[in-house]
Order: structure tokens, then sequence, then C-alpha cells
């Protein structure tokens, strides 16, 4: 009873709880899901990923996260553009590698995923069913989707030919 009490004295109205409480809470576990997976992942076949994985940090909480730099070593060299004058014969650059960043999950002694209990279960709140119904990502996405659809229509280019790839650019 102490918990309907005080949700009571502090939100007054069903409303207040429903936009003070568990709309924040839905937003922020919905970008804690989202900085877990790429929006290409998601729109590559991910969305049952993301929508399990949204559900689980709503009903047990959010999970604490790291953000972690890693050096990934490529494996087609890189070709440098910045001189004109030699046209399709540029020359190789760099040191063959890149940064890449990646969200992880902070584990436990026990190997499970740390969380940050959600708000509103303080209340005895429990949530049965979460489900995103839609989304919609920015225009500069859509483009890439867009040039990366129209590339693949393209007939494949040959792996060891970095060259000719420059030909399939949006």
């Amino acid at each position: 009873m102490d918990g309907f009490l005080k949700m009571a004295h502090l939100y007054s109205t069903p409303e207040n709880l429903l936009r003070t409480e568990l709309i924040t809470a839905f937003q922020e576990t919905s970008g804690a899901t989202a900085a877990l997976m790429s929006t290409e992942d998601y729109f590559q076949g991910g969305e049952t990923e993301f929508n399990n994985a949204f559900q689980r940090q709503i009903e047990k909480g959010i999970y604490i996260v790291r953000r972690v730099e890693e050096v990934v070593r490529l494996e087609e060299p890189n070709l440098g553009r910045a001189n004109a004058a030699l046209g399709t014969n540029q020359q190789d650059y760099g040191d063959q590698v890149k940064t890449a960043f990646y969200v992880k999950k902070i584990l436990d002694d026990t190997g499970q995923p740390q969380r940050n209990e959600q708000r509103f279960k303080k209340f005895g709140i429990s949530v049965t069913l979460a489900r995103v119904t839609d989304v919609d990502p920015n225009t500069e996405f859509k483009n890439a989707c867009a040039c990366a659809n129209r590339q693949r229509q393209i007939a494949p280019l040959p792996t060891n030919n970095v060259s000719k790839r420059k030909n399939n650019v949006c």
C-alpha cells in the first residue's frame, strides 16, 4: 500500500504518471536498446532481436554498457584519392587499420549483464508487453539504403579488383 500512496501523492493523476514515469522509461529503454544495434543491422533483419532486447530491458532493467574502441585491420588497401593527375592509378596510403567503436554490456561475476532497475518498478508497476510498432529512420540513412540497393542490382564486382569499385558510388 505504501507504494500506491507514494505514487498517488507524487503523480496525482494517471496521465502524470504516464507522462512523467512510463513514457520517459520507454524512451530511455528504446535509446539504450538502439545503442546495442546499428540501424543497418536493424533493417537487415534485426527487428526481432531489437524488440526482444527492448522487452527484456523494460521488464528487468536497462543494461549497463560501455563504449569500447577497437583497432581493426583492413583486408583491402586504402587508395589515395587526393591526386587527380594519377587517375585510376592511385597510390596506397595509411597503415591499413581503422578504429571501430562498439557498445558492450558490462557483466557481473556470474557472466550476466548488469542492469539499472526501471524506476516504475518501485511502485509495483510491471510491463507485460512492450512492442515497437514504428521505426522511421532519418533521411540520410534512407538515402544510404537506396544507394546500397542500387549497387546490389549492378553485377557483383570481383573482390580482388578494388580499383573498379570506385565506379559504383552513389
